[in-house]
């Protein structure tokens, strides 16, 4: 599936990563639980931690970080509202308590959220179409 959701991301003209959740490997706690590919340097691995655990359903993600040559800081999906910021800076606790505060604000039902620092859009659901 990794391959599908890929070829999705590339066609929009994203930059940024995709990560696929394998829930059997979520499941024993084998390591790697995902698996993930980029066009970009950045190792966004801690970020599909975090949201991987929102739910242990969720089976996608994507980390878009420039849309058709606009960042992302300037850029939202046409359907979308402004999504909730998080920053992912500071400890995995701190972080988790500013997803789970987000998740209390409906973060989990609109399934986007963006990142204070990068301004870099994360989406996320259980197939790929919740990327669309």
């Amino acid at each position: 599936m990794i391959n599908k959701v890929w070829e999705w991301f590339n066609a929009q003209g994203y930059k940024g990563s995709v990560s696929v959740c394998d829930p059997k490997a979520l499941r024993l706690s084998t390591q790697p639980a995902f698996t993930c590919k980029a066009n970009t340097p950045d190792d966004d691995t801690f970020i599909y931690e975090q949201i991987f655990e929102i739910d242990p359903d969720y089976r996608v993600a994507a980390i878009i970080k420039e849309a058709a040559g606009i960042p992302a800081r300037e850029w939202l999906p046409d359907d979308a509202q402004e999504p909730a910021e998080i920053s992912f800076e500071g400890t995995p606790d701190q972080i988790q308590g500013r997803i789970d505060d987000a998740i209390l604000e409906g973060l989990a039902h609109k399934k986007i959220l963006r990142i204070r620092e990068s301004g870099a859009i994360v989406k996320f659901g259980y197939k790929i179409e919740d990327l669309f």
